[in-house]
């Protein structure tokens, strides 16, 4: 028996959108197009490193890009880039 592929959905606000610098890591995935958080958040960007980040802080709405991964690979490549955990 075969175990059905899940779903794995990426929802971006930053540097892995279309046209910037880590959208190379989305090659494989396919857009699903322009999305908007369900709940608002704070964005702010690191003067350091010019990295948009959010905070659980209610202010806004927060727009970005849904994307369809291939695998979850895919998605372990995503939380490495962005050190997550």
């Amino acid at each position: 028996m075969m175990k059905a592929k899940s779903r794995v959905y990426l929802f971006t606000y930053g540097t892995l959108q279309r046209n910037e610098t880590n959208h190379g890591y989305l090659a494989d995935a396919q857009c699903l197009g322009s999305a908007l958080t369900i709940d608002p958040y704070s964005m702010f960007i690191d003067l350091d490193t010019n990295i948009p980040y959010l905070t659980e802080q209610p202010t806004t709405f927060v727009t970005g890009e849904l994307y369809l991964l291939p695998d979850a690979q895919a998605l372990n490549q995503i939380d490495w880039l962005e050190g997550h955990p």
